[in-house]
């Protein structure tokens, strides 16, 4: 189980003691989950080019993650699976050496790193063109810390209305699902 995509990386505008909320809030989810048969449960660590490996290692042991197999990167981003990696080993080092998986549904082309950075942000998170399908879904990944390469993203679904002719955000777009296909690159990069 992928629990909630982008629980941390968007925390960034919360007060102490809204964090502290939140944190507690998905502890307690993990406390529930947890009492499930058979679960398996990942928290969302958000990515390589949103928030320092320290600072989410942080926040992923107060929500609880010693408690459960460990988290996973990637998720909204289209981040390359070897930065992913990099970033998940290191947030692992300091979870005492959780496991992690890696979100390769869209990343087969990497991210698109807008001209300006400063004003747009890392990289373009919505339906950005040109990308493509990475890695194809495995437990086989060659690394002792990354459980899986998973499609944890739907291939297909919109970003949201922010190129002409998008669906809202979650909607099917046939139109970027072939792109995805056309772009495809199972490599690991």
């Amino acid at each position: 189980m992928f629990l909630e995509m982008d629980s941390l990386i968007t925390v960034g505008c919360l007060s102490h003691h809204g964090l502290a909320v939140r944190l507690h809030e998905l502890h307690d989810a993990i406390n529930i989950l947890s009492q499930l048969p058979r679960a398996v449960i990942y928290l969302d660590a958000g990515a390589a080019d949103a928030v320092p490996a320290k600072k989410t290692a942080s926040m992923l042991r107060r929500a609880g993650v010693s408690e459960i197999q460990g988290f996973f990167v990637n998720s909204t981003h289209f981040d390359w699976t070897s930065a992913s990696i990099k970033y998940g080993e290191r947030i692992s080092h300091l979870t005492g050496g959780k496991h992690f998986v890696v979100n390769t549904a869209e990343n087969g082309r990497g991210p698109l790193i807008p001209r300006d950075r400063a004003q747009q942000g890392n990289e373009i998170l919505c339906n950005p063109p040109g990308r493509g399908l990475g890695p194809l879904p495995t437990f086989n990944t060659g690394y002792s810390r990354v459980d899986a390469f998973a499609w944890i993203a739907y291939p297909g679904r919109s970003g949201g209305t922010c190129r002409p002719g998008s669906p809202a955000t979650g909607v099917f777009w046939p139109q970027w699902a072939m792109q995805l296909v056309r772009h495809a690159d199972f490599a690991v990069r």
